[in-house]
């Protein structure tokens, strides 16, 4: 790679880039979440480009806006928590790895009394996903978190 050129981009957490409005077209990373983030010249925080895999979950944990999770629920129950630093349209995709959910739940908590809502209403915290194999996609909507499975 004798002709190649390095390029280094600006970075921070996900806190410094809830604070930060990037230029217009202006790339930075997030080192948090180990993603980039696209700006647009007036919307702090830019716009996060989510990665094409999941991560790995098998224990209680805090979760991260805009991730695909691989739960396995097959050592036993636990809980996961939803993020603080959300914006509008942020989303979390729960998929049930093992098929285990249906004996051991995965339970979801919300921070801030957040509630849950779907095709019937809203639902109250915490969610538990207890049908094996399912997929559940949460997206906050800026009231709620709409639960779509």
């Amino acid at each position: 790679m004798a002709n190649t050129k390095r390029v280094q981009l600006r970075k921070g957490t996900e806190q410094e880039h809830a604070a930060f409005t990037g230029a217009l077209a202006e790339v930075t990373v997030d080192t948090d979440k180990s993603v980039i983030r696209v700006h647009d010249g007036y919307t702090a925080g830019g716009y996060e480009v989510s990665k094409a895999r999941y991560e790995l979950l098998s224990g209680a944990t805090n979760l991260r806006a805009n991730t695909k999770y691989h739960v396995d629920t097959s050592a036993g129950e636990y809980q996961v928590t939803l993020p603080t630093l959300i914006n509008t349209g942020d989303y979390i995709e729960l998929f049930d790895a093992k098929s285990f959910w249906a004996i051991n739940n995965l339970i979801v908590v919300t921070q801030n009394n957040q509630k849950f809502k779907n095709a019937s209403g809203l639902i109250d915290a915490p969610l538990h996903c207890d049908v094996s194999g399912a997929s559940v996609e949460l997206i906050w909507e800026g009231t709620y978190w709409r639960v779509s499975a």
